[in-house]
């Protein structure tokens, strides 16, 4: 096997087919597939949007500071960025506090689960006869 391009070649080689004194020659081309350039997409998830959450704390929001930053947008957002920083520092302490703040800012409502059946070694157990003892 005769080529140019060596480096293009992965493996090469003889083998014996067992069938006549030929051999079957070989050789493993490397292949690089171009990849496409990736895209991406930023999305909002509006499941859990609360529009009285949202305007609530707009009117909370002490809009005269913003104009003191109107020169410089990057200055708006370090603002905002300290801002919510030192709210959830503030609860360093408190995890269940925080991740309370977080998910407020999110949008996301507390969701109770109800546990009405508990499966355990293979044994579904119902709640409400293991409550009244039964």
């Amino acid at each position: 096997m005769v080529t140019n391009t060596r480096e293009k070649i992965s493996d090469f080689g003889a083998i014996h087919t067992g069938i006549s004194d030929h051999r079957l020659i070989f050789a493993i081309r490397k292949i690089s597939v171009i990849k496409k350039q990736e895209n991406i997409v930023e999305m909002r998830n509006m499941k859990n949007f609360n529009e009285e959450n949202f305007v609530a704390e707009l009117l909370k929001q002490h809009w005269e500071q913003l104009y003191f930053f109107a020169e410089d947008p990057n200055d708006i957002w370090n603002a905002k960025k300290d801002y919510y920083s030192s709210k959830i520092a503030g609860q360093k302490f408190n995890p269940k506090k925080a991740w309370k703040s977080i998910n407020n800012l999110l949008g996301r409502q507390n969701k109770q689960t109800v546990v009405n059946e508990i499966n355990l070694e293979g044994k579904n157990l119902q709640l409400s006869k293991i409550l009244q003892g039964t």
